[in-house]
């Protein structure tokens, strides 16, 4: 499968992009930042928002645009931490999301030092699968419950379709150390979680089970 390699490096205000090792572009920082009101939206409807990251990786008439063709895996190298904590998977065409559509996968600028650890992937990769749906949370009952059942279902029929090397693994019970467990010693694979989230003194939490629930 071909690979389309997007390395972004911040210089104060300005992001420029290469493009598989040439210079493709630069955008304004500000282009990808969020106000407050703006946050809000984003987490009722994050196409906006992710149409400003598309433009920001594939502005009109860059190398990068040019480059972007089906079949491909597009891989960010970020240099920048800060450019680490943008969700770039919901960078948005207008009709697909290119993580869903390309495949997405990135490198932060401590992976990226010539000195960084080379990890090798093994013939087979690991899914593991964190369905965690807590029936409360602070002692009060949660909002409204996910459809872990039917991802779950859509999930092992796509493997199958697909036959990729890969062993999907229910993570039960999705308690954070049975999450520890299951990812102890695995040094290349997916991790995907579906669950609640919670805020508190301004960080963001996953929220996992207890054994009960």
């Amino acid at each position: 499968m071909a690979v389309l390699s997007l390395q972004l490096d911040r210089d104060q205000k300005q992001v420029s992009v290469c493009c598989d090792g040439a210079d493709s572009h630069s955008f304004a920082l500000a282009d990808i930042v969020l106000s407050k009101e703006q946050a809000e939206q984003f987490i009722s409807d994050p196409s906006n928002y992710g149409q400003r990251l598309y433009a920001a990786l594939f502005a009109v008439d860059s190398r990068a645009a040019d480059a972007l063709a089906p079949g491909q895996e597009l891989y960010l190298h970020l240099a920048s931490e800060l450019l680490n904590d943008i969700p770039w998977e919901y960078a948005f065409d207008g009709r697909h999301w290119i993580a869903a559509e390309y495949g997405l996968a990135r490198t932060t600028a401590a992976q990226m030092q010539p000195d960084a650890p080379k990890t090798t992937i093994p013939e087979r990769l690991r899914f593991l699968f964190i369905p965690s749906d807590p029936l409360l949370h602070n002692g009060q009952p949660v909002p409204y419950h996910l459809g872990l059942e039917d991802e779950w279902e859509d999930l092992v029929r796509d493997l199958r379709a697909l036959d990729p090397a890969v062993d999907l693994i229910r993570v039960t019970p999705p308690t954070h150390e049975q999450f520890q467990e299951s990812v102890a010693g695995m040094e290349a694979g997916i991790v995907h979680f579906t669950g609640h989230g919670a805020a508190q003194d301004g960080k963001a939490w996953l929220m996992f089970e207890q054994p009960c629930g």
